[in-house]
């Protein structure tokens, strides 16, 4: 398994020999209002080229339309052609950007030898988790190991016992990286 944080919760992970990346968010520094009205998104430029985020992805894995999840600008660099998964009520929205291959994940599905498994969450507490809407955490399976994305979080973490964890300072989303043996 190798993983490498794009921005936010943008990753690319090559797991069972595929490429996959997750909540694409390729938009310039300060190209997007904020949810909180606090400063303009993105606060920090991409680590590499968008060309180079995209680069070999054989599955496109979106938490939520959030635009700091699935910007304009990934809409725009990614092939129709990708396959996409999502959450339920998310696929139509996805469909009219023009993408083709669109799959709701409801419970688990099997791509490519990997089990991929949803996992519901909020995206906040009380009136910000109504305001914000749902959001989905994913469960990659490959004989007995997994790896759990979720769709938040930005500082890479990594525990004692060897887990792999994001948090964000007073955000309720912790985990957003599981590594089991």
């Amino acid at each position: 398994m190798e993983l490498q944080l794009i921005r936010n919760a943008a990753m690319r992970l090559s797991y069972g020999g595929h490429h996959n990346l997750t909540d694409p968010f390729l938009s310039e520094p300060h190209e997007l209002e904020s949810f909180g009205g606090i400063s303009r998104n993105p606060t920090v430029a991409l680590p590499i080229s968008p060309a180079a985020v995209i680069a070999g992805t054989e599955l496109v894995i979106v938490s939520h339309l959030h635009s700091d999840h699935f910007d304009a600008a990934a809409q725009k660099a990614l092939s129709p052609k990708v396959p996409i998964f999502c959450q339920p009520g998310d696929a139509e929205r996805i469909l009219e950007h023009g993408f083709q291959s669109v799959t709701v994940v409801e419970d688990e599905l099997d791509w490519q030898n990997i089990k991929i498994e949803r996992t519901a969450g909020v995206h906040g507490t009380g009136v910000w988790a109504e305001r914000m809407g749902a959001v989905s955490g994913f469960l990659f399976h490959i004989s007995g190991r997994a790896v759990n994305l979720l769709g938040r979080g930005h500082d890479l973490v990594r525990s004692s016992c060897g887990n792999y964890f994001y948090s964000q300072a007073g955000c309720d989303h912790h985990a957003l990286i599981r590594r089991t043996l």
